[in-house]
């Protein structure tokens, strides 16, 4: 009889954890959090990310640009 139930105890011990495991990572307690964005940081050290050249345009918008046109993003092909 106890060697049914060893067996039935050691058969919930990873259904147990599974759930453990699911319920910290739903919870995302902060502990889990610094753990978790401490070794993205360390990914990102040991091996970064290659360099791309990207096209980048810096607009200046002043104040009587945005009377005229509006707030609302101008049309990629317009410079004035």
């Amino acid at each position: 009889m106890k060697i049914i139930q060893k067996q039935s105890l050691i058969k919930l011990i990873p259904i147990i954890t599974l759930i453990l495991a699911i319920l910290i990572g739903l919870l995302d307690p902060p502990p889990i959090q610094r753990l978790r964005l401490m070794g993205f940081d360390q990914i990102q050290r040991v091996e970064p990310r290659p360099y791309q050249k990207l096209p980048v345009r810096i607009v200046d918008i002043d104040e009587k640009k945005l009377g005229s046109t509006g707030a609302m993003a101008m049309a990629t092909n317009s410079n004035g």
